[in-house]
């Protein structure tokens, strides 16, 4: 059993596989008294003990009681979520499916054990689940790019919805500044203002390739990889990400540490870069919808206890959007925000410049 530790979640993982799949950081030393999360893998389809379900949806896709949840909607894997409403001691119990590696082209060219991993490592499970466990401590999933600035002490995440451009923002900054990173996309934020690091893989788009630090720092010594990147992504649409621990990249030897500024990137149809007027709760509904929009698993769990039951609370008392509302109110409101409207064509170059002349100086 392997012991990581995740924005103060302690969670363990009885297969070293699973952690490879999440984790970039080693192990704690000793098991702590009480855990947040158990994972455990079993290389069988067949779930062993099946929950005592009461709803049901789309044919047995999906069946859930009042604290547990058994999944079979994924493409590789089924799982089990028990417990989930206690505070400690939830368990994850993941079991694969029986397929065929030989489905697809890609499964040609890619191990099957990596598309299981991917599924775990996903939105889709482990991280919606952190993100459940994360609220029930007071701390949120923050759909953000956060790193410190090292020579000018502050601490910046760049919020916004996919494709926004927060990873090109990062490594924007890593070239100019020596910096700590703390999250490429999954960001953790607590009600104090504190945010912490995520050993999450970074995802790189083929577009994120022109960064000098990848360049100087990754590919530079994986050529295998640099050749398999450009590749697949050139005659494969579906291969746009590599994905890498932030350990080849970033210095990652930072925790945790208060917010200083927040950016929230507002794509749009204008030729220059704005400063939008704004107060503290539009950020924060700016920044929960950005969030809320990535757990698309979460909200379809809410919603199919919703059908079911008739209420939305399965989780917390007015759903987990309205959580996460709560610590970003909190927690956002003890660092410097601002909307950022930018054209559709600026580079990272562009909105890095702006960030410089008009909120770092």
């Amino acid at each position: 059993m392997k012991i990581l530790e995740i924005g103060e979640l302690n969670i363990s993982f009885d297969e070293g596989k699973i952690l490879n799949a999440v984790s970039s950081i080693g192990t704690l030393k000793n098991k702590p008294d009480n855990l947040d999360l158990e994972v455990t893998l079993f290389n069988n389809s067949k779930i062993l003990n099946p929950i005592s379900s009461i709803y049901s949806i789309g044919k047995n896709i999906m069946t859930f009681n009042n604290e547990s949840i058994e999944d079979y909607s994924l493409g590789y894997i089924n799982y089990q979520l028990i417990g989930i409403n206690k505070p400690m001691n939830t368990k994850l119990i993941i079991y694969l499916k029986n397929k065929n590696s030989l489905i697809s082209l890609l499964n040609l060219l890619r191990s099957k054990w990596k598309l299981i991993q991917r599924e775990i490592s996903s939105y889709s499970l482990f991280w919606y689940i952190v993100h459940l466990k994360l609220l029930q401590k007071r701390k949120s999933f923050l759909h953000a790019s956060i790193f410190n600035l090292t020579t000018l002490n502050k601490t910046i995440a760049v919020i916004g919805s996919g494709g926004s451009g927060k990873t090109g923002l990062l490594f924007e900054f890593a070239d100019k500044y020596k910096l700590n990173y703390l999250s490429e996309d999954f960001g953790i934020i607590d009600q104090n203002g504190i945010v912490y690091f995520n050993p999450k893989e970074v995802s790189l788009h083929k577009s994120d390739y022109k960064s000098g630090r990848i360049k100087r720092k990754y590919f530079k010594s994986t050529r295998t990889q640099k050749l398999k990147f450009i590749y697949f992504s050139k005659f494969f649409s579906r291969y746009q990400y590599l994905y890498v621990k932030p350990k080849y990249i970033f210095d990652t030897s930072l925790s945790h540490i208060d917010l200083n500024i927040a950016i929230y990137i507002l794509r749009k149809n204008i030729d220059e870069i704005k400063n939008k007027n704004h107060n503290l709760s539009d950020f924060v509904n700016l920044c929960t919808a950005a969030s809320y929009r990535e757990m698309k698993k979460l909200n379809e769990v809410e919603a199919m206890f919703e059908s079911t039951n008739g209420k939305n609370n399965y989780f917390f008392k007015e759903g987990h959007k309205s959580e996460m509302h709560n610590v970003f109110q909190n927690g956002l409101s003890k660092a410097q925000t601002y909307i950022l409207e930018v054209p559709i064509s600026a580079s990272s170059e562009d909105i890095t410049s702006w960030i410089e002349k008009n909120i770092l100086n």
